[in-house]
């Protein structure tokens, strides 16, 4: 989330929101009920949408409903004869969602694939008034955060400390560019969206497209050793394309049918292998499912279950789970 203090001679002084906000920058906004199910790679533009009756995340300092956060923490500490913010926590934390625009298309977004630049729009302080707060001491959801992270909000000697915390959220209805590739649903309208790779975008596309050397390293670090999608909330990187509408209420039935409106992308199918992914789409009669969450199972990996009537499905591990907890996904 915040900017790096380095020069910005070198590739190396890029943190992975300037990488993000770089290749997210070099495809054109296409709005969701636009995009064509082809397995290329394109930048869909809508609004976040949380499941109806799925998994949501309640961000720890302004306590919005979202369906990513990122809060990171630093405290006040004394270094030689000067005093210093110190990062001593991040968090980052998301949740399975959908994408949706007005003209009625949908796609799903998978919460672990996520690789996320949020722009910081709340802060919270605590003893002596850092970042403006006036005094007041850290919010439930921040304390709740720092105590699971192992992290006391009180000092040795009694009292608070000297703590700083800025949030970024991805929170419902907020409009946002998501990058990967657009493949068909799975028993429904509503589309997914695939987890990028090294190899989704090729080298002679990059250069008929005239990417940068620092353009081609972003990809490269972003996508080589960690498939993806690729997301932000920045204002340039949408476009003004979609308007947000924060705070919307959960909607309570299935997401909207996709309307047919097609557009030239910028990724030819031909020119980029296709991912396919499995995961559960609302239908308009959608079944609850309470499931427990396999020994050895890591967050994001995809799990096959048989459904009360018959189906056999695979629904990928939410963020936040581990071995033995139990969760609910739409079946």
């Amino acid at each position: 989330m915040a900017e790096t203090n380095c020069c910005q001679c070198c590739f190396c002084c890029l943190n992975d929101d300037q990488k993000i906000s770089k290749v997210l920058a070099r495809f054109p906004p296409v709005l969701c009920s636009a995009a064509k199910a082809d397995g290329s790679v394109q930048k869909l533009i809508g609004r976040v949408v949380l499941a109806p009756t799925g998994q949501s995340l309640v961000s720890p300092i302004s306590g919005r409903a979202c369906a990513f956060y990122d809060v990171v923490v630093q405290q006040r500490k004394k270094r030689d004869d000067k005093y210093v913010w110190v990062q001593i926590c991040q968090e980052r934390r998301s949740v399975d969602f959908f994408l949706q625009d007005d003209n009625g298309g949908s796609v799903f977004i998978a919460g672990g694939a996520v690789k996320a630049y949020t722009v910081d729009d709340a802060r919270g302080g605590s003893s002596g008034g850092f970042l403006g707060i006036g005094g007041q001491s850290a919010s439930p959801g921040l304390k709740a955060l720092l105590e699971r992270n192992g992290i006391s909000a009180t000092g040795f000697f009694g009292g608070s400390k000297n703590i700083r915390a800025s949030e970024g959220v991805f929170e419902q209805g907020e409009a946002l560019a998501a990058l990967g590739t657009v493949n068909p649903g799975v028993g429904g309208p509503t589309m997914q969206l695939g987890q990028l790779q090294e190899a989704s975008v090729t080298e002679a596309y990059m250069d008929a497209n005239g990417w940068g050397d620092w353009d081609k390293q972003a990809w490269s670090s972003l996508t080589k050793s960690f498939a993806c999608v690729l997301i932000s909330d920045h204002a340039s990187l949408v476009g003004g394309m979609i308007q947000s509408q924060k705070g919307a209420p959960v909607p309570q039935q299935q997401m909207m049918v996709r309307q047919a409106q097609p557009q030239p992308i910028m990724v030819p199918a031909q020119q980029q292998p296709t991912t396919t992914a499995v995961m559960v789409v609302p239908v308009q009669q959608p079944t609850l499912m309470t499931i427990t969450c396999p020994p050895g199972v890591a967050p994001g990996t995809l799990v096959q279950l048989q459904t009360a009537d018959g189906r056999t499905v695979q629904v990928a591990i939410p963020q936040g789970v581990a071995p033995g907890m139990t969760f609910q996904v739409q079946v």
